[in-house]
């Protein structure tokens, strides 16, 4: 827990860092959205709290992430 919020980590697993992102945030002008996608290659469950794959955070911010990926060189 971070701030008394879960963060969906389990401790003593290793996470590889799989991207990292930073966008001027729409809703909040002057302000950066910075986002780190993670693996846990031993997890077996996924998150489901903020920035999960079907939280409001990801349907608000969707098409900033999509037009990040659609970006991207083709071998990343």
């Amino acid at each position: 827990m971070v701030d008394k919020k879960p963060t969906g980590l389990i401790m003593n697993h290793a996470y590889g860092l799989n991207d990292i992102m930073e966008f001027d945030d729409p809703k909040n002008k002057g302000q950066k959205l910075r986002l780190l996608r993670l693996r846990n290659p031993w997890g077996n469950s996924e998150w489901n709290g903020a920035w999960s794959d079907d939280s409001q955070e990801m349907k608000d911010y969707q098409h900033l992430i999509l037009e990040y990926i659609n970006k991207l060189p083709p071998d990343e």
